[in-house]
């Protein structure tokens, strides 16, 4: 992680990712584990959906706000909060004596990923200025996302196996401690200069650029939740497969993610962030086409792998490319909110590709034929949603590629005879 970075570097790349890591993990994980907090605590079905529920809102409703604060008080400041706060969190999760104490402390958890997100993000920026060690760093950023979401669901099966769902919370607690006093030492701190306050939100929101950055992250988390919310409907309800076998199928994009890492920070060091998130886009929607082509009577190595490995190989790509677009969109001083713009428009992306994609699979319980239409509705949705997303970005290519054209024209416009008239006549 981080090869090619001094130590420092790589120290806080470490912290970052770590932060990163933790967020995405205590989103997978505890969705394994689930039951067995039911089980333990007596919780209701909608209690049971509050657990993971809560979380997310509050990680999403958080966003906006937490990343103009990381921008006024200064964003290593509102890291060490944030982890604070997601460190003290868990610790209640962990001694949650009862169903309410749970879901308020998972809200607390949220809240604190809100706090940290943008503000690891914008300090990532900070730390590793240049292109190519940016690229190396948010390549590793992506990395640890990847690795959270495959591991997830082992780590908390065997959180549950080993010990007790308490396990899943209680371990970040060290972590979160040793995140917060390593932040200290190595996190570079930035803090508006000259008493000025940095732009906000709304300057954020009117940036050049940041319009296409929120479309395709809007588009990006679409695809990406709706495709991992098709697959395992495909492989248990069509194929018949059982629920480890599935996520093990699942898995595949997520271990391909991982693999294709370095080589996404060169292509992105090389295409620069706009076209390497047209590729990126390209390469989801040519794979979401072909896992659109799922038959009723198939099988996971002919039709479904293929699409799933190409999904998994852009993955990488595309995060990085969306997060570099962000930091370069951004105004100065304002990376903070430019972030926490571009995370909300992602979750809530996410949020409705999920729905709208499983709206279209119609429910698990389908007969396998009508449950394989449905399926293959829901993968084209995410082809046409990259396919546009793709587009947004060639827009954006070709409207940048015109005013450079113009600007090369103006500045090699023949000077006419009345202008040089007039020059003679000002300095006469």
């Amino acid at each position: 992680m981080g090869r090619g970075l001094p130590r420092k570097g790589r120290t806080a790349l470490a912290v970052l990712c770590t932060a990163q890591f933790l967020l995405v993990l205590d989103i997978t994980a505890v969705f394994v584990a689930v039951p067995a907090m039911g089980a333990d605590l007596g919780l209701s079905p909608g209690a049971r959906g509050a657990v993971v529920g809560v979380y997310a809102l509050a990680l999403g409703l958080g966003l906006l706000p937490a990343g103009r604060i990381a921008d006024l008080v200064g964003r290593r400041r509102a890291f060490v909060a944030g982890m604070a706060l997601f460190g003290a969190a868990s610790l209640a999760c962990g001694l949650a004596p009862s169903a309410a104490a749970l879901i308020a402390a998972r809200a607390a958890q949220g809240l604190g990923a809100a706090m940290i997100k943008p503000a690891a993000l914008a300090l990532l920026s900070q730390a590793f200025p240049g292109t190519e060690r940016r690229a190396a760093a948010l390549s590793a950023w992506a990395t640890s996302a990847s690795l959270a979401a495959a591991s997830g669901a082992l780590v908390g099966a065997a959180a549950v196996e080993a010990a007790s769902w308490r396990l899943l919370f209680l371990v970040n607690v060290p972590v979160a401690a040793a995140a917060v006093a390593s932040a200290r030492r190595v996190l570079p701190e930035h803090r508006p200069s000259g008493g000025t306050r940095p732009a906000g939100i709304r300057a954020a929101l009117r940036a050049r650029g940041m319009g296409t950055v929120a479309g395709v992250a809007a588009l990006h988390g679409g695809v990406m939740l709706a495709v991992f919310a098709l697959l395992p409907l495909y492989l248990e309800g069509v194929l018949g497969m059982a629920t480890i076998a599935a996520g093990a199928g699942v898995l595949a994009a997520r271990v391909t993610a991982v693999g294709t890492a370095r080589p996404a920070s060169r292509l992105m060091v090389r295409w620069g962030p706009r076209p390497a998130m047209a590729g990126a886009m390209g390469a989801m929607a040519a794979a979401a086409a072909l896992l659109a082509r799922v038959p009723a009577g198939g099988s996971f190595a002919a039709d479904v792998l293929p699409g799933t490995l190409l999904f998994g190989a852009a993955i990488p790509l595309a995060f990085a490319a969306v997060n570099a677009l962000t930091l370069d969109a951004a105004p100065a001083g304002a990376e903070g909110a430019a972030t926490g713009v571009m995370n909300t428009a992602q979750w809530l992306g996410g949020a409705l590709g999920a729905a709208a994609g499983g709206a279209l699979a119609g429910p698990p319980g389908a007969a396998a034929a009508p449950l394989a239409a449905g399926v293959r509705d829901g993968f084209a949705m995410c082809a046409a949603a990259a396919l546009a997303g793709c587009a947004i970005v060639g827009a954006s290519l070709w409207r940048s590629a015109l005013g450079r054209r113009g600007r090369r024209e103006e500045g090699t416009r023949p000077v006419v005879v009345g202008e040089l008239t007039a020059g003679v006549e000002r300095q006469a």
